[in-house]
């Protein structure tokens, strides 16, 4: 991450708990198997994967315009075993892999993000006029 301006030793992981996940109005995982683990933990309100997260707000109506309205929409009728699936469903944990493999991961990552608020936030086309 250092290689793309972050500085991240001053993070420090902290155990993810129902409370956190209840206050989030999106959870964004990059594997499948956080989704379920998640979903069993505390309810599959909010939580997708990422490729999953874009594909379920990508099909939201236009005219929902709100992100909390945006996401509702896509989590509408989302049973707890609706996992995501597909080739590109989920993002490989870079972890122990090489640099080459991490700097991959950063750049999927890098662009899923921007895709994601496109799709959570969509900003209103303009048309100039003749």
């Amino acid at each position: 991450m250092g290689e793309r301006g972050f500085d991240l030793s001053p993070h420090r992981s902290q155990t993810l708990t129902c409370e956190l996940v209840g206050a989030a109005d999106l959870v964004v995982t990059m594997e499948r198997r956080h989704v379920h683990d998640l979903a069993e933990m505390c309810g599959p309100r909010r939580i997708f994967t990422l490729p999953d997260a874009i594909a379920a707000l990508a099909g939201v109506a236009p005219e929902v315009r709100s992100p909390r309205s945006r996401i509702a929409a896509a989590e509408d009728g989302r049973e707890r075993g609706d996992l995501p699936r597909g080739a590109h469903a989920e993002i490989e944990d870079p972890f122990g892999q090489s640099i080459d493999v991490n700097r991959h991961t950063a750049e999927l990552l890098d662009q899923l993000t921007d895709e994601l608020v496109q799709v959570l936030a969509p900003v209103a086309s303009i048309t100039a006029e003749p």
